[in-house]
């Protein structure tokens, strides 16, 4: 008899994601009237430290996502946050003001974490800076139900 581990589990579950994810952002995409320039593509990924209330240490965390950016300043789309212990899902909304040399931004995230069956939430606020689509990015994340946590990123988004 074979035995899953947590790892192997998340791993199949976040397969599954993506792939719902990408199917979302195509359809949105493909709603969008012809000749619109109202909605694109979004994509973001960074890397930072969280300090999660479930492990004394500060611990590095991966962040992404992918969605669709409508009329240049709302965004809905999917993500992922994962740190050594654990990883989360969320879909997420998110603002971001005209831009200037230093854009800010703020996202809203819904989800699941990998091992508790309760919604969980999540925040982020920061600021993004670059010519044309591609551009770096800085922000202050956390988790607000399960558990608490803190944290910062940087990446670029795309």
């Amino acid at each position: 008899m074979q035995t899953v581990t947590r790892v192997e589990r998340a791993g199949r579950h976040g397969a599954r994601c993506r792939w719902l994810i990408l199917a979302l952002v195509a359809s949105l995409l493909s709603a969008a009237p012809a000749g619109a320039a109202t909605a694109r593509f979004e994509g973001w990924f960074g890397g930072g430290f969280v300090n999660p209330d479930y492990d004394p240490n500060p611990l590095a965390v991966a962040r992404g996502g992918l969605g669709v950016r409508f009329v240049d300043h709302i965004s809905l789309g999917g993500s992922f946050q994962a740190d050594r212990d654990h990883s989360f899902g969320f879909g997420y909304a998110g603002l971001t003001l005209p831009e200037t040399l230093l854009e800010p931004f703020a996202r809203f995230y819904a989800g699941r974490r990998d091992d508790v069956s309760d919604t969980a939430y999540g925040w982020s606020v920061g600021l993004q800076t670059g010519p044309g689509q591609v551009k770096l990015f800085a922000d202050v994340h956390g988790i607000i139900q399960p558990g608490h946590g803190v944290g910062v990123c940087l990446g670029f988004t795309f």
